[in-house]
């Protein structure tokens, strides 16, 4: 994660976030106990656990114990010694390449999930936390969304390869990832969310504040600011990896996949 400069403060109804490592401590008796509980999702790479903790904390939502940044699907995330009942270690599951493990991960959404008070994220299970998501509306959705070629060479860069998983078309490893990814935003674009553009987010909080504004229009939800001392070094490392001849490739098979995926949305 972008390292900040650490220091929070949420007087005079206001969030200003800087070098936030580990979840937000917030005592329990401030928790918004009767607010409708928020979902964060969004492909992985997509400053997604920083919106999280900022968005926690303005609307003074509650985390699962049990894990860290909300990532209730994650078990790289899990505190040492949480051992669910149900098996959820594969990523980008999909119900028609895996149904039992589907259907495990639901099992578990609808165990430790709570409809209010709290605030959960996912970037690794796309297919199904939208799946589930869609026929519970008493949920909050905020999806970020980032250019998937950007994400994409982002996560081949790390050698982060689980969106292959999804993919129908490709067997070569790059041209599947992208094919997952792909497949995943097409997913994550049919719910019932606020959308904020990933190159608006990271900018300062406006983008966040008037998203979680249009999600909760009955709550006060306070101003929020932060400094990305990153932004500029995160900038230019994306426009290295734009140049890169990998991306070119990238954006080939993003525009060749296009209208053959347009119509996919598997579960």
């Amino acid at each position: 994660m972008s390292q900040f400069r650490r220091f929070l403060s949420d007087t005079a109804n206001r969030i200003k976030v800087g070098g936030i490592r580990h979840g937000l401590s917030i005592p329990a008796h401030r928790l918004s106990r009767a607010l409708p509980s928020l979902f964060v999702v969004s492909l992985p790479r997509s400053f997604s656990s920083y919106t999280y903790l900022l968005a926690r904390s303005a609307l003074l939502l509650g985390e699962p114990r049990f894990t860290t940044f909300g990532e209730v699907l994650n078990p790289d995330r899990f505190d040492k010694g949480y051992t669910p009942r149900e098996e959820v270690r594969n990523f980008f599951v999909r119900q028609d390449r895996d149904p039992a493990a589907f259907h495990r991960n639901i099992a578990f959404l609808d165990r430790v999930v709570e409809a209010h008070g709290f605030a959960y994220k996912d970037v690794c299970q796309p297919f199904v936390v939208a799946a589930w998501l869609r026929s519970r509306k008493e949920f909050r959705i905020l999806h970020i969304r980032r250019n998937i070629a950007d994400v994409a060479a982002a996560m081949l860069k790390l050698t982060w390869v689980y969106p292959a998983a999804a993919a129908n078309y490709h067997a070569d490893i790059e041209s599947a990832v992208v094919e997952g990814l792909v497949v995943a935003d097409n997913v994550l674009a049919t719910l019932p969310a606020i959308t904020v553009e990933y190159d608006d987010l990271v900018r300062d909080g406006t983008a966040l504040s008037a998203a979680l504004s249009t999600l909760y229009p009955n709550s006060e939800v306070p101003a929020i600011g932060f400094r990305n001392d990153q932004l500029e070094t995160s900038h230019a490392r994306t426009m290295a990896l734009r140049a890169s001849p990998q991306y070119a490739v990238i954006e080939r098979i993003i525009r060749d996949l296009g209208t053959n995926l347009s119509s996919t949305s598997p579960v």
